[in-house]
């Protein structure tokens, strides 16, 4: 029969499986623990190997230590040093340890694997006969005066520094170091002393004084160069103009910036030969050649059905073009066999049936021209004329 497992509270054993966040079962649980119990609480003696038990006694050797050293120091952050034990320990704190059972201070993890051994040390931690105590003022500069004495006899090493693992290696130096920037000048001295002149570069001299939009810079070889002779180079600085505060000036200022000497010169001459002018110029003329190809392509359409009845005509290409600001000339036709310019007020009879309804949509479109978009043209161009003074 099994054992049999009981809790001493209901809701203690509801919340074990809660704080262990595992499987929790009891019957295994209870089974360890007795035999845990059964071992006389002690966890060297669940341990199997060897090579355990010495980890989990150098473990809690080192654990017992720093907290010995913490306890008499105050100092939450005090960590042993096994290595510079007198500097950092002693000559800092104050403190020296007693009851060390091995013949020399090392590192927990340098100890031998002997579990009697290991065993001694940390029965002494535990019941304090291995502990820290302070020393006196006398004591403690008693004991310094001989650290050097032994540090000068070479019987003990001092403290040093580590040794950085690129020594005797170039490294490279951060930007803005001052004294980077005065050995690469020392180097630059260097080489120029020794290059002749003839094999150096060409030194150009740039003027370092304030410039404005549209100043001239000119940068010339130095006086002491054998290069004089060459031509110097010439640019023009294009900057554009910032206020005093620095900031940059509005779109629609710099609009007004730049309008502002056309307005200038239209006032003086009394014309109008600016942005706004030119616009409306581009704008009516594009309404114009828009009206004329609508206006072409109805005539395509009307003298299409003839067109198809004379395979040996070619269907007629329009070719309308501008002739002053009175309106359109006569459209001109091409024809496959004959190209003419074709006459509006010629007789249908001696013209053939295809050319007849060719002169007779060219006619259409050019009155409807000079109706609409001529005389539109014409009254703009009257209005964007300059007033006589």
């Amino acid at each position: 029969m099994a054992p049999q497992w009981f809790f001493t509270s209901r809701e203690l054993e509801q919340y074990m499986p809660i704080a262990t966040r595992k499987k929790w079962v009891t019957t295994e649980v209870g089974t360890k623990v007795e035999a845990f119990a059964v071992a006389g609480c002690d966890v060297v003696n669940m341990l199997r190997t060897s090579k355990q038990k010495a980890d989990f006694l150098k473990a809690g050797i080192r654990e017992g230590i720093t907290e010995k050293l913490i306890e008499i120091t105050g100092d939450s952050n005090a960590q042993m040093a096994y290595v510079w034990y007198e500097e950092d320990i002693v000559h800092k704190y104050g403190v020296i340890l007693v009851g060390w059972t091995f013949p020399e201070l090392v590192n927990p993890s340098e100890l031998s694997t002997s579990l009697p051994a290991l065993q001694k040390l940390h029965d002494a931690i535990k019941d304090n006969s291995c502990r820290f105590v302070k020393l006196t003022g006398e004591e403690r500069a008693d004991r310094i005066a001989k650290w050097k004495d032994d540090v000068a006899a070479g019987r003990m090493e001092q403290k040093t520094r580590a040794t950085r693992a690129d020594k005797g290696k170039k490294r490279a130096r951060a930007p803005g170091d001052d004294e980077g920037d005065e050995e690469e000048n020392d180097a630059d001295t260097d080489t120029a002393a020794t290059e002749p002149a003839a094999a150096r570069p060409v030194k150009r001299r740039r003027i370092t004084a304030k410039i404005a939009p549209g100043d001239i810079v000119v940068e010339e070889p130095n006086d002491d160069d054998d290069h004089a002779a060459e031509p110097t180079e010439v640019r023009t600085v294009a900057q554009r103009s910032r206020p005093k505060n620095g900031t940059k000036p509005s779109k629609r200022a710099a609009a007004q910036s730049a309008r502002a000497p056309i307005k200038a010169k239209t006032k003086a001459q009394g014309t109008r030969d600016d942005d706004t002018t030119r616009v409306v110029l581009e704008k009516l003329k594009a309404r114009r050649a828009k009206l004329t190809e609508k206006a072409g392509k109805d005539a395509g359409a009307t003298s299409a059905g003839s067109a198809v009845q004379s395979s040996a005509v070619a269907r007629p290409k329009p070719r309308p073009a501008f002739k002053g600001s009175a309106g359109y000339k006569s459209t001109e036709f091409v024809n496959s066999d004959d190209e003419r310019e074709a006459d509006p007020d010629a007789d249908a009879d001696d013209i053939p049936a295809p050319a007849a309804s060719r002169n007779a949509a060219g006619a259409q479109l050019d009155a409807a021209s000079r109706d609409a978009a001529g005389a539109e043209f014409d009254a703009a161009l009257a209005q964007l004329s300059p007033t006589p003074a």
